[in-house]
Formats: C-alpha cells, structure tokens, sequence
C-alpha cells in the first residue's frame, strides 16, 4: 500500500572523510529516508558508493510512496568545487585529486545533479534551521579535516575560486605537525578529529572523549592539550568574526558531539581574553556562537536544498 505522493523529493548526499550519509526531505523539510555507510579512499569508490546509497533512497521512496515522485539531487563533497562543471579537486581527506559525480548520476539516474563543498551544504542546511531570519551565519566544521561554510544574505560565499572558508589550513603553529595540504602546523592539524587523535591518541574510544575524562582527572598533559585545542578553536572564531561578522556561527562535524563541554571551554576563554581587550570584548562571539543540533543532518539537508534551488531557478529560467 502506498502513501499520498509527495510532489517533490530532496535527495542531499553528505560525503565525509569517515561516512557517507544519503537522506531525502519532503518540501518541508522533513527527513523521509536516509542511508549510511562508511567512506571508502579513491574516486571510483567514492563514486559508486555514492551512487548506491542514491538507488537505496530512490527505492525507498519509491516502495512508499510509487512511481511518480519527481527527485532532485544535491552532493556536498570535502574539497575544490568547480560551480560551472561540478568538478571536485583536491579533496585531500578522501584520497582523491579530481571526483566527477554529475557524468556517472546522469549516466545511472538520468538526474542532473549540484555539486558543492560539504561544508558550504551543511552551512546552507544550518541557515535554513538556525538562521533564515538572519542576514549572515557560518558553519564552522570540526570534523575529519576542519573548513568554514559560508551564507551571506541567504546564498553561499565561494570566493573567486570556491576557496573560501577553508580555514582548517590557517597556519597556527610553525613548529607544528605536517598537514596533508602540505603546510606545517594548520588549524586542522590541532582542532580537527584527526588533529585530536594525534595530539592525544586513545585507545578504544574517541580521543576527545578521553581528553576531557584526563582534563577532569586533573591529568597537566591532558589540560595543556585541551588548553591549545580551546585556544586555537577561540583564534579560528576570532578569524571568523573580524573577516565576515556573522550574526551566528555554528560549530557542528564530530568533535562538536562534547556539546555543552566545548561551548563552556570556549566561553570560559574568551571572558578571560575580553578582560585584556575592549575590542574582543565587543565582538560578543560568545552570543553568536552555538553548538549544532547533533540529531539533524545539516550537510544532506543543505545539499538537497541546493539542489531544489538550482531546480527551482531552472524552471524560472525556462
């Protein structure tokens, strides 16, 4: 038995350096299928799994609600986004230089798709549940690699190049760890997961879960890590307010699960700078910064609303 046809399905594809999230909205929004599975290295892998978790959607869909839904389909992918060709290079964290998504989906699917960085897609998703009302807000990504989304008058920010927002290669520690872009002592190689675990290695549960149960236990190491973990975050804050003064900056990728914990540090240590400087303290980031709602999928959302909007302006077009 099937259930009243929605007239336009979302699909958004969440390409991340650890898992591949695939979900569906309905025109509000709403979450109405999804499928996961973990990130495999390479193009041709990345782009058959892709692919698949496409097709285990559609069925989905198509099993509930029949044969006549009409689908658009937005991908948000880590790295260098071509917005005239949908060429992804450079996407350091998935093994790969240059990933062509928009030929094999035509090719399987018969659908154009819209290609854009993942996290510029999961600032759109942000946007649209935080901020709609607002004028500008930045999804700051503390994930596998670390990169900031955009949204400025409700459209995405890609700077000249698409470049923009990759703030994870700041260079914040000359004497730090190499950095996979080539570079020694970035951002990403202190406030990211992979950072994180290098910085602090655990064993059998995740290196930020382990930190903050060493910060508790009074362990100095594990306060100096978490000290230069909290004030290179605060930098990349202060970065992100002095350049693009965003009404909200939210922080969300896997290392944003401490929640409350991390928004605490944070405030605790930009009161104690705002003690010494007027002007950071008029900045108000501790107002403007939140920590993403752990139970949406910001990235697919934004990525199928991407793909419903470049829809939408194809048919005003025509």
């Amino acid at each position: 038995m099937t259930h009243s046809t929605p007239s336009h399905i979302s699909i958004g594809v969440d390409v991340g350096g650890t898992k591949v999230l695939c979900a569906a909205f309905n025109t509000n929004n709403e979450l109405i299928a999804h499928s996961q599975v973990s990130t495999k290295q390479g193009e041709v892998e990345i782009v058959d799994e892709v692919c698949k978790l496409i097709s285990e959607v559609i069925n989905q869909i198509i099993l509930k609600y029949g044969n006549d839904t009409k689908f658009t389909i937005g991908i948000g992918v880590p790295g260098l986004v071509n917005q005239h060709t949908g060429q992804v290079s450079e996407s350091v964290n998935l093994g790969s230089h240059s990933i062509d998504f928009k030929t094999e989906i035509r090719k399987r699917f018969g659908l154009n798709s819209v290609i854009d960085n993942d996290v510029n897609a999961a600032a759109f998703g942000a946007y649209n549940y935080y901020g709609s009302d607002s004028s500008s807000l930045v999804f700051l990504n503390l994930g596998t690699g670390v990169s900031a989304g955009i949204i400025i008058n409700g459209s995405i920010f890609h700077g000249s190049t698409g470049v923009a927002g990759e703030i994870g290669h700041i260079v914040a520690d000359t004497q730090g760890r190499d950095c996979p872009c080539g570079q020694r002592g970035c951002v990403e190689t202190i406030i990211s997961g992979t950072g994180l675990s290098k910085l602090w290695p655990a064993k059998n549960e995740y290196p930020i879960a382990s930190l903050l149960r060493n910060v508790s236990a009074k362990n100095k190491e594990a306060e100096k890590v978490w000290n230069k973990f909290i004030s290179t975050l605060v930098s990349a804050l202060q970065i992100i307010t002095v350049t693009f003064d965003p009404e909200i900056i939210v922080i969300g990728g896997g290392v944003s699960k401490t929640g409350a914990i991390l928004l605490k540090g944070v405030k605790e240590y930009i009161c104690r700078l705002e003690q010494k400087s007027s002007f950071l303290s008029s900045l108000k980031i501790p107002d403007r910064v939140v920590i993403a709602n752990q139970e949406v999928f910001f990235g697919a959302l934004g990525a199928a609303l991407i793909g419903r909007r470049y829809d939408d302006k194809a048919k005003e077009e025509n």
